[in-house]
């Protein structure tokens, strides 16, 4: 079994309401009230070195087996990625997700593990995302043209829609949400059916949907890329209503993005 930092589950909180707060904070700093000018003392954006898909078939966020040509997201620098569940709010310290994390029970050609997410939403909904700091952001800008989100999933009867893709950064240090809504049935391959489903998404498509609503003159890549993985169901975009409970647990293994 490969041995990566993924093998822990380590939690880092995240909530839509950090964005808000980042833009009041920024509105603060830059003495939009009148009272003179502070300057911006936020982590300047950071491009890294993109990921050499000459190189490298695909980058592998989680998974049992290896596969020849792969970069393992958790081996890639010093402060590997790791797992992140959202919070109900900022000051809430609750969280959307529970559960056991890595457990022992994969059905995928994968074995033997896989990643259990047990939704507990009490307002807005439910997310868990997979990413490193900003200054760490995963250039992937190598994978744009040809490459596909692929991952296993298992789920019984979800009701509606759920929502994966990828949290991207702009150089104005903006996060940007790319996400692309599954159903059941509806294409990629995800079916809500209690059974293992591969599923591949175009990552042209992630990125369109980055861009709906978006300000044109804003630039959407993959040069920084916050979270690789975002799996969630925010309530407002899916069309479930305030305070949805009882969703059934959502299971995920061999997460990775290839170049074709």
């Amino acid at each position: 079994m490969k041995n990566n930092s993924l093998n822990t589950m380590s939690f880092r909180s995240y909530h839509p309401l950090h964005a808000l707060c980042l833009v009041a904070f920024t509105l603060l700093l830059t003495g939009c009230g009148g009272g003179g000018t502070v300057p911006d003392t936020r982590v300047a954006p950071t491009t890294n070195a993109a990921i050499d898909a000459t190189k490298y078939t695909r980058y592998t966020l989680y998974a049992d087996a290896t596969t020849t040509g792969e970069l393992v997201a958790a081996k890639n620098g010093t402060n590997p990625p790791s797992w992140n569940r959202w919070e109900t709010d900022p000051q809430s310290g609750q969280f959307t997700v529970s559960g056991n994390g890595q457990f022992l029970g994969s059905g995928t050609a994968d074995l033997p593990n896989a990643y259990e997410f047990k939704p507990t939403p009490t307002t807005w909904g439910w997310g868990m995302s997979f990413g490193a700091d900003v200054k760490l952001a995963a250039n992937l800008s190598m994978f744009a043209t040809t490459g596909h989100l692929q991952f296993d999933v298992k789920t019984n009867n979800y009701p509606g829609k759920i929502e994966v893709g990828f949290q991207l950064n702009t150089l104005d240090n903006v996060t940007v949400d790319a996400f692309v809504q599954l159903s059941s049935g509806s294409g990629y391959g995800y079916v809500s059916d209690d059974q293992w489903n591969h599923v591949s998404i175009p990552i042209t498509d992630i990125l369109k949907a980055a861009k709906v609503g978006l300000d044109p003159l804003n630039t959407v890549d993959l040069t920084m890329v916050v979270s690789s993985f975002v799996i969630a169901d925010r309530f407002a975009k899916t069309g479930k209503a305030d305070k949805t409970t009882g969703l059934p647990n959502v299971y995920v293994d061999k997460i990775y993005i290839s170049k074709d």
